[in-house]
């Protein structure tokens, strides 16, 4: 019998958005471009928690057909796709941070992201062009708080050790050739890892409050 992700409860996703929305555009985000989804056809991908799928339904927000499947042993693991562009990504603004205010835990909390290392599980994004205003006015603090109370203490640790070994970016160009080849059907881990960009970008910064 495979044993499948703990799933986080819809209460506290709820919880979770109603002390932290992360809708920063008109500040902090303006004039980013949309590097958050993309950067020159190098994406930084976007995986939903166990259960977010769910919960982001029980908000009337339906991301499916931008959703592609990770088969693991644990079941399947959703990305953001990097071969679809986002349609709720205008004009450098996201339309679910305007309404309903919930959007994917990992595209509020950005620039952090899951990055584990002695420092803890989060790192800063190192394509973010704005990271140290991030810093400066401790979004990253606040998200990191957030997370603290009312995900990771839930959050399934072999699910988190999945993520923490997907963490690169994507070339989308053999992303797009991978989609093509599999039509419809499941990626593996195995071969998400193949469509990695080779290592060309800043390290990921370590979380600090300096």
């Amino acid at each position: 019998m495979k044993i499948k992700f703990k799933i986080i409860s819809p209460y506290l996703y709820r919880k979770f958005f109603k002390v932290f929305q992360g809708d920063t555009s008109e500040s902090l985000c303006q004039g980013c471009d949309g590097l958050c989804e993309t950067s020159r056809g190098f994406s930084t991908t976007v995986f939903l928690l166990p259960g977010e799928l769910e919960f982001l339904k029980e908000a009337e927000i339906y991301p499916e057909m931008l959703l592609d499947p990770i088969a693991t042993s644990h079941g399947l693991i959703y990305c953001w796709s990097p071969a679809e562009t986002c349609t709720y990504l205008q004009n450098d603004r996201c339309l679910l941070g305007i309404d309903p205010g919930i959007k994917p835990v990992e595209c509020a909390i950005y620039p952090l992201i899951f990055n584990r290392s002695n420092d803890g599980e989060f790192g800063i994004c190192p394509v973010c062009r704005h990271r140290k205003a991030f810093l400066k006015n401790d979004f990253i603090g606040k998200a990191k708080t957030a997370m603290a109370e009312y995900i990771l203490p839930y959050l399934d640790q072999q699910w988190l050790a999945y993520r923490n070994e997907l963490n690169f970016t994507i070339n989308e160009e053999a992303y797009h050739r991978l989609k093509k080849e599999k039509a419809g059907q499941a990626i593996t881990i195995k071969e998400f890892k193949e469509c990695a960009t080779k290592p060309s970008i800043p390290p990921l910064t370590p979380f600090c409050k300096n």
